[in-house]
């Protein structure tokens, strides 16, 4: 285990990103200071289950066949 004074921090190579807005919840809706912050997402899934009775999982193609398309 190295010791703090040989980390990438210690040595400066790690860059500091800028302090972001922050999110906050009110009841049920996220707020960037008094903007409605909105989510926006999709999920993936569930497969039906293979004859056999087993969960069916999608081939590699079949995956990225699918994100191409969303």
């Amino acid at each position: 285990m190295s010791s703090p004074q040989s980390s990438p921090a210690a040595e400066g190579s790690v860059q500091a990103f800028p302090a972001l807005p922050r999110i906050e919840v009110r009841a049920k809706f996220f707020f960037e200071g008094d903007r409605k912050f909105v989510l926006q997402g999709v999920t993936y899934g569930p497969f039906r289950p293979r004859t056999s009775g087993g969960p069916f999982f999608p081939s590699l193609e079949e995956v990225i066949r699918d994100f191409d398309l969303m």
